[in-house]
């Protein structure tokens, strides 16, 4: 079940959900627990960067 959750909540962060509401729904109680899925595409983060 672990992997499954690990899997979904990576997946909707990369789909830009806000963080806040990935906790919520995950159930977690400090978003630092969510925080710990985020793993962030370089050049993703160099286009939203750019954009500023």
């Amino acid at each position: 079940m672990r992997s499954y959750n690990d899997f979904l909540i990576s997946s909707v962060i990369q789909n830009d959900v806000v963080i806040i509401e990935v906790a919520n729904q995950a159930g977690h109680s400090n978003i630092n627990t969510t925080l710990l899925y985020t793993n962030p595409d370089k050049a993703k983060l160099k286009r939203k960067m750019e954009l500023l």
